[in-house]
């Protein structure tokens, strides 16, 4: 179990922006500014996964195969992923 929840942490910390959480949540750097916190009034990234089923299922052969265990994704604070199929913007 440790060992599964140190891949996940090391897999957040490749897919976030310096690898480290910003000081108070709050990104530095001018152009993402209001990022790194959910809260009222920013802008926040997000994915919904499912700890027991999340998995690569793309190979050399077939790189284009979806992750399972993807629950959803908002961008920018929209849901752009849901249900297993991309979502239309409002």
């Amino acid at each position: 179990m440790e060992r599964r929840t140190r891949a996940r942490r090391a897999l957040i910390r490749s897919r976030s922006d310096t690898g480290r959480p910003s000081r108070a949540g709050w990104s530095s750097h001018p152009a993402i500014r209001n990022r790194g916190v959910v809260a009222p009034g920013v802008w926040v990234d997000l994915l919904l996964f499912d700890p027991a089923t999340v998995a690569d299922q793309a190979t050399f052969d077939e790189p284009h195969v979806l992750s399972t265990g993807i629950e959803a994704v908002w961008v920018s604070g929209v849901r752009v992923w849901g249900g297993g199929a991309r979502t239309d913007p409002p």
